[in-house]
This record gives C-alpha cells, structure tokens and sequence, in this order.
C-alpha cells in the first residue's frame, strides 16, 4: 500500500502541518510498526514514548531494519523539509556499519511529524484497515465493575432482535458465537487475551475482520488504560455506557482524578452517553464531557428525583439463586424485567444494558426475554455445575478483583443464601498491580465471608508470600482463616473441607483459564480442579463407609 493511500483517509486535520513530497507519498508501506525489533522491511515505524524505552531513540535500528517511513513526536528530530538523512540517524561514534546497513541509513527517510505518536498509531491503523468502525454500530462501555456484564446482557438483546454481533472485551472475542483469537497467535488455544482493549494493531484487525463477517453491532469494554494511551481516538463510537467508577488502576492512574479523566475521554468521542446516575462520579463525568447527550439511569429515587434521571429501577425484588425481578420506569415505557442472574448489581447492570437497547431501537418484549432468558455471564458470579448425587454444596467463581468489586459479590451472596448457609471465600491479589487494595480486600474479606482461604491470584513477578502477607494486614485474625499459597492447593482443601449447603465463592479469576507466576502463563482451570477434587473427595467417602 502507497503511504498516499493511508495518508488519504485520515482527516485534514490530523494532516495539518505535514509537508511531504510526491516521490516520498509514494512510497510503499508494508505494515505499520511501533516496535523497532518487529520492523521489515518496507515498515512504516512509528516511534512511541513507553514507561521504559523511547522509540525515537531506536529510529536508527528501525531504519537498518528496513524502515522506509518515520513518524515522530514534532520537535523530536532534526530533518530538513519532512527528510530524514544519513546524518539525522547515524552519529559518527556508532560502530561500523555493515555494507546492508550503510545502504539503508544512505536513503532519504520521509518523517512524519504528530503531536501525538499513540494517537497517530490509533489513525493510521485505522486507515490501514479502511476505518472498518465506520461500517457497524459501536457501543463502548467502561466503568470499574460490571463491564463484561452489562456488556453481555446488551448482547443478548440485540442478538434476540436478530442483529449480527461481535463483542470485544476481557471474556473473549466474538463474533456471533464464533471467537476470534485476541492473542497474537498464542499456542495456547482457549487462553484469551488478557488485555481489556486491544492495541489498535489487533483492535483494527478484529474490526475490519466483523466488517467483513457481516456484523452490525460491536460492542466493545473501553479500558482506562486504552483511554489513556490513546488506543480509541480514531474509534467512532455511536453510544457509550458508565457503570461505576472505584478506585482500581491506581498504580498506572496514580489518582481517583487521574482515572476518572481517563474514563471521560470515552464521553468526548461519544455523542450519546448511558450513565449510572447513582454513582458518585457520575455528575463529574457529565460536566467533564458536555457535548455528549446524557440519558441517566438510577436505582435511587430521591437521585432520580433531584436530578430528574430518565430511568428508575423500582419495586426491586432480590430472588435468591433465581436472580433478580424489578420495575423500570423510563419517559417512554414502564415494564418489568427478570433476570436468572443473582445479586443487587445485576439491576444496574441490566437497567443500563436495557435503556441503551431501548435507544437503539429495541423492542419492550425481545428486551424482557432476552434478558429473562439469560442465564449468566462467564466468571461473573457463575455458578460451576455439579453432579448434586456427590456434591451438597454450591460453588461460585467471580472476576471480583477490586475492593469494590468483592465487597459487592459478597454482598450479592448474603443477600441470596439462606440463613444456616456460610459464605467460604477463597481470594488472593494479583502480583504487580494496585498494591494499596491488598489491605482493603482482606479487610473485607473478614467482615463479609464466613471462612476466609487466602491464596495466590496471578503473582506474575512478584513473590507470592509477600502477597498474602499484605492482604493479611487488613485481614480480622480473630475471624476464621487459613492461608494456602498454592491456588490449586487451596480449591481442594475448599471442596474437601466443604459441609452441607456451604457457598464456596472463588474469586479473582473468574473466567480466566490460565495462572500468571514466575514461570509465565499456564493452563488453570478452577471449574475442572473444583470437579477432580469433588471426585476425589467422592471416592474417599464412598471408601471410607
């Protein structure tokens, strides 16, 4: 592809102020690069400014690779009228260069001059695949907790109205009921991509892939670290959703405002905006983006009242284990919806999902029976099956990865559990994250669970000891506990130890089917090790009469 070809579909203003010649607009783009080590030859390189490492200071390694165009951050480089030369590149106490790297650093380089390199990168992805977004309806939801969920229940609707749907978030990606790998090729098949949002290179690819496949509504979960980085700037979202906003990310954000400007970048590039009025942000949130048409929802009728919100849940009825039944009263219509998904959260949740399927156009009826017919969302308070014949208890596996979040799942299982049935909570922290929830969670852990096993969550580099250790410095010793630093370890020891109508919630995982240490990434399904150690304790049983 001629770089006149990409360059042509961005917009003039993301063109204003380069100067490039006809013989340099010509030249031929073999794929568009942010990492120096990844470049071929024919690449456009795009130099990014990372935690670590400067991509402008590896524009000469690009080159040598077969870089045939730079783009930079403006000011960055010295270069004469949109021309990088041997001497902009090469300084003379570098080592000799071999005859192949002589030959590539002695052409003339077209620079590209952005004042944003990440944003850049975003746009020229964008036109690489010929803005496939612009094709298909895209609705992004972001928020601490409840994305995968909300996202899922929205889902549901548009695929019961009979839309083609593709999704793209922490869960999986697909399209229809057909995944499409996130992973950069990973062999290790079923293991989805840990990235909430994809970087625009697999993002696009995805897009310009449901393009193709016929899809008409995306919906994607927007991350704050996307939102940040940049990765969504040359997205076109049509409609976007708040859930909540508790502190997560925090070592990346450094603070509540930080986080929650990240999160209003979504509101700025959004024309409609579905928002959980109830939360505290959310009148920060609507100030911080005012272009943006609000339609507010809540669950709290002195807020809906005082801020005249568009929707009220009403008439909440918490169902136990059946889930959840309330009445939602909007400008335009008044039903009931049921949910099979238990837990208070799940009215917000499902009260979001339904007004923004409202606004796209969906029918009252196909609402209510997609989402009464729902059973559930992957890893998100998800019952795990068992065979009732060996098990007389019931085993829940969550994401919950915040203090908010496990406050609420907890909540959400003494809200539905009987009043002679105890809450065994299996949880740890994930390694190199949020150091300050550590503390918090095991705070709330003692409050809220019967039994409490901690244990690890994806130590990734760091030591899995000094983990708990953490966790167990807000955690009530004088509630009951035991610590089991092995996670697989720590799910038998749960199941063996398990009695008569106990709830074992594990949480933190939810649906992920790996482990992160320091050994890297390997296969952990907690549903499969819930059953082998059922069976096992089976047997012994049976042995034992």
């Amino acid at each position: 592809m001629k770089l006149s070809d990409i360059l042509k579909r961005l917009s003039p203003d993301f063109l204003c102020g380069m100067n490039l010649s006809e013989s340099a607009s010509q030249t031929e783009i073999s794929n568009i690069v942010s990492d120096s080590r990844k470049v071929t030859e024919g690449s456009l390189f795009v130099c990014i400014e990372g935690t670590h490492s400067d991509g402008h200071d590896f524009i000469k390694d690009a080159v040598k690779n077969g870089a045939v165009v730079i783009v930079a951050n403006r000011g960055r480089l010295p270069h004469n009228m949109g021309i990088l030369k041997k001497e902009d590149i090469y300084s003379s106490s570098d080592v000799p260069l071999s005859e192949k790297e002589n030959n590539a650093l002695n052409r003339d380089i077209p620079l590209i001059e952005v004042d944003n390199t990440r944003r850049a990168l975003a746009f020229l992805w964008s036109a690489w695949y010929n803005k496939p977004d612009e094709y298909m309806k895209i609705v992004a939801v972001t928020g601490t907790n409840g994305k995968t969920s909300t996202a899922y229940i929205l889902r549901a609707i548009l695929r019961s109205a009979g839309y083609k749907t593709g999704i793209i978030g922490t869960v999986r990606t697909l399209i229809d009921d057909t995944e499409i790998d996130t992973c950069g090729g990973s062999d290790m098949k079923g293991i989805p991509s840990a990235m909430t949002t994809p970087d625009p290179e697999i993002l696009y690819q995805i897009l310009d892939k449901m393009r193709d496949s016929g899809v008409e509504y995306v919906i994607m979960e927007a991350s704050s670290h996307a939102l940040e980085l940049h990765k969504l700037d040359a997205l076109k979202i049509d409609t976007a959703i708040f859930t909540n906003l508790t502190p997560e990310h925090l070592d990346f954000h450094g603070t509540m405002q930080n986080y929650l400007a990240a999160k209003t970048k979504l509101f700025k590039i959004a024309p409609v905006g579905i928002i959980n009025a109830d939360d505290k942000y959310s009148d920060e949130l609507m100030a911080g983006a005012p272009l943006c048409r609000y339609i507010t929802c809540s669950v709290n009728v002195d807020r809906a009242l005082k801020i005249n919100s568009d929707t009220l849940a009403a008439d909440i009825r918490l169902l136990g284990i059946d889930g959840v039944e309330y009445l939602f009263n909007s400008a335009s219509a008044v039903f009931r919806v049921r949910s099979l998904i238990p837990g208070y959260f799940t009215v917000c949740n499902t009260m979001l999902a339904v007004r923004c399927a409202m606004f796209l156009g969906i029918d009252i009826i196909t609402i209510q029976d997609s989402v009464r017919c729902m059973g559930g969302v992957d890893g998100r308070l998800e019952r795990i099956r068992l065979d009732e014949t060996k098990a007389d208890f019931a085993v829940f596996v969550d994401y919950a990865h915040t203090p908010a979040a496990l406050e609420s799942v907890l909540y959400a299982v003494r809200d539905f559990r009987s009043q002679n049935q105890k809450i065994i909570l299996l949880f740890g922290c994930g390694g190199d994250r949020d150091r300050s929830k550590r503390k918090t969670m095991g705070a709330i852990a003692s409050k809220l669970a019967d039994f409490s096993i901690i244990t690890s969550d994806n130590s990734r580099t760091e030591n899995k000891t000094e983990i708990i250790s953490e966790i167990m410095r807000g955690f009530d010793k004088e509630k009951p506990y035991i610590v089991i630093e092995d996670r697989r370890e720590a799910i038998k020891y749960a199941v063996e130890n398990a009695k008569n109508g106990d709830i074992l919630l594990l949480v933190g995982k939810g649906h992920e089917k790996y482990e992160i240490d320091e050994n890297g990434k390997h296969p952990f399904d907690e549903a499969q090790i819930v059953r082998d150690a059922l069976e096992n304790k089976y047997k012994n049983e049976k042995s034992d009469l």
